[in-house]
């Protein structure tokens, strides 16, 4: 009974590591769908996530987002996604599906281990363990489950840096962030975008450059916009707790 649907994942979805299904909210027993809590499960269904052992989840009704996250995190951040790119959603029996991913060329050609080595030369560590990386984003530093993420996006034409959140602690980290706020954004000398609402399993707060990072011509202008940062946010950094 095999039956494929596809869907295209945003920036959204990466980062908060979350997939919505509600375009293809028919390809699933009405069943799966759950309430907005774990307080009214839906009946799950077996998904296998790439290659991954398969996971149990239902349905977040209030969002159509699958309720086990954590699983779909890994999931794109093993596949390397990045915007725009199709998460293809297989049914092959009555609850058992596969989810793959459809590469689109544009990011994946963009994040070139080329930009993260001279991102590495400008910060002088030329022995970090992520300059050869090919993933369209890097974390430069980290400490108790905050860690400095600078990524590169050539389909949307912007580089950015800035600290993310993560873990168990996630949200208690979150106030942490929220209550220096204002000395955050002095510190790096003006205002970040922050992303991410309470309950969530990871946020970001940081800074975006609107550029082209496949323009070689200008990417010494956009390596030394990221380095510039990073003195203030590796100093931000060593202060949560």
């Amino acid at each position: 009974m095999t039956e494929v649907r596809k869907l295209t994942i945003s920036e959204g979805a990466i980062l908060q590591g979350y997939l919505r299904v509600g375009s293809l909210i028919s390809l699933f027993p009405p069943d799966t769908i759950g309430g907005s809590n774990k307080s009214k499960l839906g009946v799950p269904v077996s998904i296998q996530f790439g290659t991954a052992v398969p996971v149990e989840t239902d349905i977040a009704g209030d969002k159509l987002i699958l309720r086990e996250r954590g699983a779909v995190r890994k999931f794109y951040e093993v596949a390397n996604a990045v915007p725009g790119d199709e998460v293809l959603v297989e049914r092959v029996a009555e609850r058992e599906f596969k989810v793959s991913l459809i590469r689109q060329s544009g990011d994946h050609e963009m994040a070139d281990s080329s930009f993260w080595q001279a991102l590495a030369i400008k910060l002088e560590s030329r022995d970090a363990a992520w300059r050869n990386s090919d993933k369209h984003w890097v974390r430069l530093a980290t400490n108790k489950g905050a860690y400095i993420s600078a990524v590169q996006n050539a389909r949307e034409k912007w580089v950015r840096i800035g600290i993310g959140l993560d873990g168990a602690r996630v949200n208690e980290m979150r106030q942490q962030a929220l209550a220096r706020r204002a000395s955050i954004e002095a510190a790096v000398g003006q205002a970040m975008e922050w992303d991410g609402v309470e309950g969530r399993n990871k946020y970001q707060f940081f800074l975006k450059l609107p550029c082209d990072p496949a323009d070689l011509s200008d990417r010494p202008r956009q390596i030394s916009w990221i380095a510039s940062f990073v003195p203030a946010l590796e100093a931000e950094l060593r202060k949560f707790t």
